[in-house]
């Protein structure tokens, strides 16, 4: 078996240039470039929207915790007492309005008194 020359650099020790062989693949340089397995062209990632995300577990996920806070004693008082801190007692509501401002007479507060 013949041994192969020794090679320093670009430059075969009997001056010829060193090239590459015929049969050997080329680099490329290329964002998601695949493999011979094929990794990246089998998976299918498709773009999705974090709103999307959202959107599709809200609904779930407000209705369990409606039916926690109205079924549980303790989660209800503890959202009351958050919204009392956060609102305060200044912004509750009022049910029953100064109306004259409006220009209605006492009439419909007469009404709403016999229908409370």
């Amino acid at each position: 078996m013949e041994q192969e020359e020794a090679v320093t650099g670009l430059i075969k020790t009997d001056g010829t240039p060193l090239v590459a062989s015929p049969n050997s693949s080329r680099m490329t340089a290329r964002y998601l470039r695949d493999t011979k397995s094929g990794a990246i062209a089998s998976r299918v990632a498709p773009l999705t929207n974090s709103r999307d995300d959202i959107r599709r577990a809200w609904s779930r996920s407000a209705g369990l915790a409606m039916d926690l806070i109205q079924n549980s004693g303790r989660l209800k008082g503890a959202c009351d007492q958050v919204i009392a801190d956060t609102v305060g007692v200044g912004l509750t509501l009022n049910p029953d309005p100064d109306l004259t401002g409006l220009g209605y007479s006492d009439l419909p507060r007469d009404f709403s008194s016999t229908v409370d």
